[in-house]
């Protein structure tokens, strides 16, 4: 397979669909960090002040309950767009167990602290993520749409220069709108396409932090462990089948 040359790099990236599932990711973290983060603050903060009269164990409760639920919705929609594999939460829970171990193990899961710390992570980088994508992806488009102005009656380009000569007079240049079209539109060419890599760059760096907040890396290291066991069984069942063939052929053929 030839490797893509830098034009076909550098351009490809509008033809790549997961280019627009991180676009869509990192717009999406802007409304889910400002609910999350309104969420947690308010619940927090009515449960430590209801402790005091027992209602606010209940509050909190509940908030443990529901940051559960949006770190595995949280885990869901970063493994779909972003296309990530995220270890699991925790281990599987023991159904027959009574309800104080289970509680234990759920408060002992690094996951469940990590899992909240990440929702309150979503409001600061949802603010940097929409700031950055829609600066870049708007001023793209604006200079990209600038020949436009040439042709869109009620439309045009106004860009004056006022410079002061020594003497002190001053003068207006007005460059020709059509070079401005011209120049505005090849820096827009360039610039598109270096958006969007920078948005894939933002999008890749925060899947990494998805992987190591939302789930338990041992967790993965044992289903690794287990998969290769798995292999190496099946490879040795396999080898032991190929003997069992080899000594019935050669008793058959001996007889």
């Amino acid at each position: 397979m030839e490797e893509k040359s830098f034009f076909e790099k550098f351009y490809g990236v509008f033809a790549q669909a997961e280019t627009w599932l991180n676009v869509a990711y990192l717009f999406l973290t802007f409304p889910l960090g400002i609910a999350y983060f309104v969420f947690l603050v308010t619940g927090w903060s009515l449960g430590i002040s209801l402790v005091i009269i027992w209602i606010g164990l209940l509050v909190l409760a509940l908030v443990f309950a529901i940051s559960w639920g949006l770190t595995a919705f949280e885990r869901w929609l970063s493994a779909g767009l972003l296309r990530v594999d995220i270890p699991p939460m925790g281990r599987p829970t023991d159904k027959t167990a009574k309800f104080w171990p289970r509680l234990k193990a759920w408060f002992g899961n690094p996951v469940t602290w990590k899992g909240m710390l990440y929702l309150l992570l979503k409001f600061p980088l949802g603010i940097l993520n929409f700031t950055v994508a829609t600066t870049v992806l708007s001023v793209s488009l604006a200079l990209l749409a600038t020949p436009l102005a040439l042709i869109v009656p009620g439309w045009q380009i106004t860009w004056d220069w006022n410079l002061t000569l020594l003497n002190g007079r001053m003068f207006i240049a007005q460059p020709d709108p059509y070079v401005v079209a011209g120049i505005s539109f090849l820096v827009g060419v360039f610039l598109a396409p270096a958006s969007l890599h920078l948005l894939n760059w933002m999008a890749g760096w925060q899947g990494k932090l998805a992987q190591k907040m939302l789930g338990r890396s041992e967790l993965a290291e044992d289903e690794a462990e287990v998969v290769e066991a798995f292999v190496d069984t099946e490879e040795a069942v396999e080898s032991a089948e190929e003997v069992v063939d080899q000594v019935l052929e050669t008793e058959v053929a001996e007889s």
